[in-house]
């Protein structure tokens, strides 16, 4: 009996000897090119490793790639599609028991997604696709419980190659029930150098292929916000986004006399839009910007478009019956002034991307000015890089 025991226990010894020091013995580097194979077939590109291969048993299951580099077909940037310093996945103990495959966490650091549009709407995700693992130990049942962005960029280049706007220091967290989703992301970006909270949530794609979606970009007090409701269609190839676009625009005023800082919040306009958009552009149409917290109501009308396939650009043409532009262009209980309106509009065409260009065309019936009313005003504004050109 004692004997028996005794067998049992060094049977059970060597057992957790060979879980906690067995990965540790193996150099997995080997295995590199068997990692890289596999992953090159369910992703349909070539997968590099660069760094080190390491995995571990107990206590917690994981895997970690470091340097991973997943390759662009186009070759237009000479960047990979994707590159991460490191790729770990933890799994959960018991799932891996009954062949499934839980990632209860997932962590990129540093990742990089370089995305490059075309001038028909497609781009360089076009073949990108998963397919099932052909190798025995691939496991066909994944769910994402959480995946953790450290330090993320989102890269957006013209079809030529060059540089059009960047995404930084993402850092959130993205989850998912399945493969297919639907998706959840919370997290933090820097969008145009400033510091943006950033959240969005699909819904399961529909019998069409199309999938519902919300996202919203928010900011600190005093500054923009915005929501998009719609949805988008042929994800994989052509992607077209349509939907509501609103936001909260927040209207900087030139500084009060003497060049004191003002304490009051700045006027605010309450954007709303419809929008359809593809890889090459956007146009949005029914756009309508309210002046809030106003006594008579002060709103602008007109409609946008952007473009983006060869040059970024935003244009619009918008008309207003009436604005008091002592409340837009000059601090509270002052009144306006030629230079207020020139920095006035100088504000909101910054205010409309750090794009190459941009063109506003206003057309107001009537107008509060120096605080008097006066007749109508028309202005033709176009900003080229940095540089603003005002004609009235």
């Amino acid at each position: 009996m004692n004997n028996g025991l005794l067998f049992l226990g060094g049977l059970l010894a060597v057992f957790l000897a060979a879980l906690f020091g067995g990965p540790y013995a193996v150099d997995w580097n080997g295995y590199r090119g068997v990692f890289e194979e596999e992953a090159s077939k369910v992703l349909g590109r070539d997968v590099r490793v660069g760094g080190d291969v390491a995995v571990r048993f107990l206590p917690t299951p994981f895997v970690r790639f470091e340097k991973v580099r997943l390759a662009d077909t186009t070759g237009q940037t000479g960047e990979p599609f994707v590159r991460a310093e490191s790729f770990t996945m933890r799994l959960a103990v018991s799932p891996l028991l009954r062949g499934e495959f839980v990632a209860t966490e997932i962590e990129l650091l540093k990742p990089v997604l370089s995305l490059v549009p075309d001038a028909e709407g497609g781009g360089n995700w076009a073949s990108l696709e998963l397919k099932p693992g052909a190798l025995p130990f691939v496991p066909q049942n994944v769910t994402l419980h959480s995946v953790r962005l450290v330090d993320g960029t989102i890269s957006i280049h013209r079809p030529d190659g060059g540089d059009m706007t960047r995404v930084e220091q993402i850092n959130g967290e993205l989850s998912a029930e399945t493969l297919k989703g639907p998706f959840k992301f919370k997290g933090t970006g820097l969008i145009g150098g400033a510091a943006r909270d950033i959240k969005f949530a699909t819904m399961p794609p529909e019998a069409s292929g199309a999938v519902r979606f919300k996202a919203a970009v928010n900011a600190e007090a005093g500054q923009n916000s915005y929501l998009f409701d719609g949805q988008i269609e042929d994800f994989s190839t052509k992607p077209r986004v349509t939907g509501e676009f609103s936001g909260k625009i927040h209207v900087a005023v030139p500084q009060a006399s003497g060049g004191a800082a003002s304490n009051e919040p700045p006027p605010v306009f309450d954007l709303k839009s419809q929008v359809k958009a593809d890889a090459r552009g956007a146009t949005f149409e029914g756009v309508e910007l309210a002046l809030d917290g106003v006594a008579e109501p002060q709103i602008i009308t007109g409609q946008a478009t952007a473009q983006w396939s060869q040059q970024s650009r935003m244009d619009a043409v918008l008309a207003a019956k009436w604005l008091d532009l002592d409340v837009l262009a000059a601090p509270k209980g002052e009144q306006s002034s030629i230079p207020g309106l020139k920095q006035l509009f100088i504000n909101l065409m910054s205010g409309l991307g750090t794009g190459d260009a941009a063109g506003v065309r206003l057309d107001v019936e009537q107008v509060k000015f120096g605080g008097e009313r006066a007749g109508s005003l028309h202005l033709d504004v176009e900003r080229r890089n940095d540089a603003t050109t005002i004609r009235s």
